[in-house]
């Protein structure tokens, strides 16, 4: 395997993907110690030992758990035993949404009794880089004097923006 990329994956969750090790060898080649590093990155592997059989391959499982957003580099390390000392490239993306909520005041004016006032915009945008699925639901409205008109299933790309109309 000559690099792992593991794309884009949303922080809290992990992907885990194979690296192949041949061996062409006519024994098994035994390789001693496999770790990940920098220390305390979001990559780590499983098993730490491995033997490959003769003329065959192997496979460990490398995963990628992003605790943060951002772009993350390292390396999958293999050394000792029968084995000269190898890197492969490990790089991946941590993804999560960032909501911002418009911080405008919403004014209605003065509405008369039994009447509705036209929706007004509450804007949504996501400058994160994963996408927020939207839901909706009034709270603290007793007396049943708002509304919410909303588009069904609303999810905000990351970098975009959508609005929700709010009536009286």
């Amino acid at each position: 395997t000559p690099q792992i990329d593991f794309g884009i994956v949303r922080v809290g969750k992990t992907l885990s993907l194979p690296a192949v090790f041949g061996n062409t060898a006519t024994i098994p080649l035994n390789v001693a110690t496999i770790y990940t590093s920098p220390a305390n990155s979001p990559f780590s592997v499983f098993p730490l030992t491995d033997t490959i059989p003769a003329n065959s391959r192997d496979s460990v499982s490398v995963t990628f758990a992003p605790v943060a957003r951002g772009n993350f580099n390292g390396l999958l390390n293999g050394n000792g035993g029968d084995f000269k000392e190898e890197s492969i490239p490990l790089n991946g993306i941590g993804a999560a949404p960032i909501p911002v909520l418009s911080t405008h005041k919403i004014g209605f004016g003065t509405i008369d009794l039994d009447s509705t006032s036209l929706p007004r915009p509450l804007f949504l945008t996501d400058s994160g880089n994963w996408p927020i699925v939207v839901t909706i639901e009034k709270q603290n409205d007793k007396y049943n004097e708002f509304t919410v008109i909303m588009k069904s299933g609303l999810t905000i790309a990351p970098v975009g923006y959508d609005t929700v109309p709010v009536g009286s």
